[in-house]
């Protein structure tokens, strides 16, 4: 599959396997990061979720109470 060609980088020969396992290793790494990015910025949006609904949960309570007073 792959040729035993080499290019020139910086001065040294490297063979095209490493080129292309060295790239496979920057785009696993890139996948990692983005990944955890997303694990955060979930893990954000659920403490803002949470806020949310307690404060939900505390204004149903309070027109339940308003609504019960008026009658």
């Amino acid at each position: 599959m792959f040729s035993d060609k080499a290019v020139m980088f910086q001065g040294e020969f490297v063979s095209q396997y490493e080129i292309i396992s060295t790239s496979i290793a920057l785009i696993a790494l890139i996948a990692v990061c983005v990944s955890f990015m997303a694990i955060v910025r979930t893990r954000k949006l659920s403490e803002k979720q949470l806020a949310f609904e307690k404060t939900n949960a505390k204004l149903s309570a309070l027109a339940i109470l308003v609504s019960e007073y008026k009658s």
